[in-house]
């Protein structure tokens, strides 16, 4: 177990609990895995087939998030090739936009949001909306919503997400002249929310940068770097 930061009585740590098997380079589901898992499964662990046990997801935490986006942004990393991602973005705005128009009382936080979205872009990395009237899921480096069929699905890292704990083969990575923590291709800060310091989802890698920091894909192990 790796203690990332404290402050108060809240301890930020990374910790290894050896059942998640795989998780997506890009983020989008499990190397050749299902993005979906059935509640009724028996399994103890994430397995080949992407599938999680009740007991598992017992354990699993219901994600904060420091803000979300109701205004849709260009990224300068979206191409072709994760332009789901910017369609999504999109459609989830304009949802987040009506729901803050239809309850006032609901704070979006779109200063922040706004900041993130500023720092992410110039970073070179692209963020994935949440949606502000739906309940989101993590555990150990993985995030996942119940789709519409009941079923626990397997998303993109959604930007403004607040997590305690990263799984324990993160890495930490300079951009822009500061130090960020980085699990597969999704990159998180260190952040502090009302005096709480969490980590947060800042953005995902494409293209030449997430190949660039591909330790893997380039000839280097964990081993290598610690």
């Amino acid at each position: 177990m790796t203690v990332l930061a404290t402050s108060g009585d809240m301890t930020l740590t990374a910790t290894a609990t050896g059942y998640i098997t795989s998780r997506s380079v890009s983020g989008a589901s499990p190397t050749g895995a299902s993005s979906t898992a059935s509640t009724t499964e028996s399994t103890t662990a994430l397995t080949a087939t992407g599938t999680w046990s009740a007991d598992l997801l017992s354990e699993s935490a219901s994600v904060h998030f420091a803000y979300f986006n109701n205004t849709y942004r260009i990224y300068s990393a979206i191409n072709s090739n994760n332009r789901i991602i910017d369609e999504q973005n999109r459609i989830i705005a304009q949802n987040n936009a009506t729901i803050a128009a239809q309850n006032r009382a609901i704070a979006l936080n779109s200063s922040r949001a706004n900041d993130a979205y500023s720092l992410a872009n110039r970073l070179g990395l692209a963020q994935s909306y949440a949606y502000a009237d739906k309940e989101y899921f993590y555990q150990d480096g993985v995030f996942y919503i119940i789709n519409s069929k009941g079923k626990y699905e397997v998303i993109v890292p959604p930007a403004g997400a607040l997590v305690e704990e990263l799984p324990d083969d993160y890495d930490v990575i300079t951009l822009g002249g500061n130090d960020y923590y980085k699990v597969d291709d999704t990159v998180y800060r260190l952040t502090l929310v009302e005096g709480t310091p969490y980590l947060e989802v800042l953005g995902q890698m494409y293209g030449d940068l997430a190949r660039q920091y591909d330790y893997n894909a380039n000839g280097v192990s964990f081993n290598d770097i610690y």
